[in-house]
């Protein structure tokens, strides 16, 4: 008779199984570990210093003399009549006193197109109603470049000492008469209409 027993069906040992679940398990875990990679984000360039005039207006302006420059001012901030308008007035010259200031500092176009749209930043805060101390803190944490004028733009383009004769130039002028200024520009101008007639009495013709 032939053998009737069954016959053993091949099977993998215990610890060959373990090892594949490892294996796996350790893969597994590689994968998840491996760290995403982030897209480097594309460069901001840093148009602050024409964001207020361009480079060619300031170039032209700093090649000028201050009684050239203050028409060209005039036009190109929109300030008409400064001769009967206080506010265009007081806006005109402090802009024409910044610019002498970036000559005397031999600043360069990108420099001084930087000072003047931090100047008109500072300004437009007076016009909200700012606080002196607001003013101050503003400028000096722009000038340090510790807060960004806008989103990627620092105003990095001066040296300490540049930095320091800047605060200089804000501190005496535009904070030290800070009251004066602010009610100047808030303040409302009445409006006088000033006329002068003249009768002309001529001989009537022979």
């Amino acid at each position: 008779m032939g053998d009737k027993r069954p016959r053993s069906k091949t099977q993998r040992s215990p610890s060959s199984n373990s090892l594949k679940a490892e294996r796996q398990r350790s893969q597994s875990k590689t994968e998840s570990q491996t760290p995403e990679v982030e897209a480097t984000p594309e460069p901001i360039e840093n148009v602050l210093p024409w964001d207020i005039l361009n480079k060619d207006q300031i170039t032209e302006l700093l090649s000028l003399t201050p009684s050239q420059m203050l028409p060209k001012l005039c036009t190109l901030l929109k300030s008409p009549n400064t001769h009967v308008n206080l506010k265009n007035s007081i806006k005109a010259d402090l802009y024409l006193l910044l610019l002498h200031f970036a000559q005397q500092q031999h600043f360069s176009e990108e420099q001084a197109g930087a000072l003047v749209t931090l100047y008109h930043h500072i300004l437009n805060m007076v016009l909200e109603g700012k606080e002196l101390m607001n003013l101050v803190l503003e400028t000096s944490l722009l000038l340090t470049c510790k807060k960004e004028l806008k989103t990627g733009m620092q105003l990095d383009f001066y040296s300490p000492d540049q930095v320091s004769k800047i605060s200089e130039y804000f501190s005496k002028g535009l904070f030290q008469h800070f009251k004066l200024y602010r009610y100047s520009m808030l303040q409302e101008q009445d409006q006088t209409i000033i006329s002068l007639e003249k009768i002309v009495h001529t001989c009537p013709p022979q």
